[in-house]
């Protein structure tokens, strides 16, 4: 993503809200606050907790520190499949620092790479941590202990030696509970934190993995070399008449570096990039903040050029038939959210969609891979 001087400060933030519900986990978080769909973006959060579900209906529940904690950091991700009992517990610590530049990485590094686990001050026993990564799965007994508190006031620490990393309790229960309700826990004997609550829910099964045959397409590397350059330049005069229109509102909120004006000068043209034989795909900046921005893909179907079909606003690049987008939650880059869209050959269809967890700085680029969306591409041999 590039980074720019910050524009309209009311227009960024009504296009960051309205392309993607991913910034609410972005701002700090109060103690009364719970918001967010379980099945959309960040999740469903409730203070230092949070829980995204996939369209398979796998969890993911993770819970972090307290926001502003300046060192100390640690975050839990709790894994669950629909109608498992199982639970997949694991420990990320944080790990922004070198070992040259931090002395907890420095004693872990020295000292075996693990710590120990304790709740309410009692120790649970050590959790082994990946070299290098800082990173850990909790034994089932461990895992147990913890879910057997989601519903106590739990202090959750981890301690080596002279140092010790917080994780938060609170949130945990609310996030457990909307789990719960999310893959029909609750009443159940498999509800985490609900077994007594009625009326009972019918559990839920496993939802199979979409798959996605991805067509083929002209090599971003090698494109077509049969592309008629006077219909590309008719099209790129045109374009912009062809999809502004008075009654378009959502266009012009979402987009409004189409409106040209001096500010947006240099990003005035549009670039045409030819799919396959009969489709093209068209993209242009649309919005542009501190950290961020937006580029709108659109597909025109070579026979009726005049009606271009719309993929998003809040695009970032393609390469070979996939449009992939990136946005930071905040300058730090400590929290991400990535979607893609992969092309089938008539459209170009959601096949991810992936938050990285709330900004708390335990890792850049985000601690956890937390989808909202998942799906199997197979691939194409290109034309």
């Amino acid at each position: 993503m590039k980074n720019t001087l910050l524009i309209s400060q009311d227009k960024i933030t009504k296009t960051l809200f309205s392309a993607a519900t991913i910034f609410l986990a972005t701002t700090a978080v109060h103690a009364s606050d719970v918001y967010g769909d379980p099945f959309e973006g960040s999740g469903f959060i409730k203070d230092d907790w949070q829980v995204v579900c996939d369209n398979t209906l796998t969890c993911r529940a993770a819970g972090y520190s307290e926001d502003g904690t300046a060192s100390g950091g640690a975050t839990i991700l709790l894994t669950v499949t629909p109608k498992e009992s199982a639970v997949n517990a694991r420990l990320m610590l944080q790990n922004v620092d070198d070992v040259e530049t931090s002395p907890a990485n420095a004693w872990l590094a020295s000292h075996g790479s693990r710590v120990s686990l304790y709740l309410n001050d009692k120790n649970y026993g050590m959790v082994e941590l990946d070299s290098g990564a800082l990173s850990g799965d909790l034994s089932t007994d461990q895992t147990q202990q913890l879910l057997t508190r989601a519903k106590q006031n739990t202090k959750i620490e981890f301690r080596s030696g002279p140092y010790r990393w917080h994780v938060s309790d609170s949130g945990l229960s609310a996030v457990l509970l909307k789990l719960d309700e999310s893959q029909g826990r609750v009443g159940t004997p498999l509800a985490l934190v609900s077994k007594n609550n009625q009326p009972s829910m019918t559990l839920k099964s496993a939802i199979p993995i979409p798959k996605i045959v991805a067509a083929s397409v002209y090599s971003t590397e090698d494109p077509n070399p049969n592309i008629d350059l006077t219909k590309m330049d008719y099209w790129r005069a045109n374009i912009e008449n062809w999809i502004i229109t008075e009654s378009n509102d959502d266009l012009k909120e979402e987009c409004y570096a189409l409106n040209a004006d001096e500010e947006w000068s240099g990003d005035s043209d549009w670039t045409l990039t030819a799919l396959d034989a009969r489709y093209t795909l068209a993209s242009h900046v649309c919005w542009r903040g501190a950290y961020n921005e937006g580029i709108g893909f659109w597909v025109i179907d070579d026979a009726t050029p005049s009606k271009p079909s719309l993929v998003t606003y809040s695009g970032g690049s393609y390469d070979e038939g996939q449009i992939i987008s990136g946005h930071r939650g905040r300058g730090l880059g400590d929290c991400v959210y990535l979607k893609e869209w992969t092309w089938n050959g008539s459209s170009f269809v959601n096949s991810k969609a992936i938050a990285t967890g709330l900004c708390r700085m335990i890792q850049l680029g985000g601690a956890w891979d937390l989808p909202s969306y998942v799906s199997e591409v197979i691939g194409s041999d290109k034309p």
